[in-house]
């Protein structure tokens, strides 16, 4: 299953979650990069890079449903950390939208 958010995704921000999800991203940007660059670049992961043109929401899409994180996410609980009141209507009116939520 893709990721019922069209951005980032709040309950990936998790503590639980979030240093996989980093790694993850990290790995998939590395791979994304590194072809239109080589062979005069390499890249490295764990040091400083400045993206031009990547697309990360598809690099994000991609790291979630290659993790499996919705069998990790339960949507029907609040996402930690909070949501603002807003984006807490914004995420439940979402979530009822897609059948993850009632």
């Amino acid at each position: 299953m893709s990721s019922p958010f069209p951005g980032m995704n709040p309950y990936l921000e998790n503590p639980e979650l979030w240093a996989e999800v980093h790694h993850r991203l990290i790995t998939a940007i590395a791979i994304a990069i590194a072809p239109p660059i080589r062979p005069k670049y390499r890249v490295a992961i764990e040091k400083r890079t400045y993206l031009g043109d990547v697309d990360l929401q598809s690099l994000l899409a991609q790291v979630y449903e290659q993790a499996g994180f919705d069998l990790a996410i339960d949507y029907s609980i609040e996402p930690v950390p909070a949501l603002n009141s807003e984006d807490k209507v914004w995420a439940d009116t979402l979530l009822k939208g897609k059948g993850l939520r009632s």
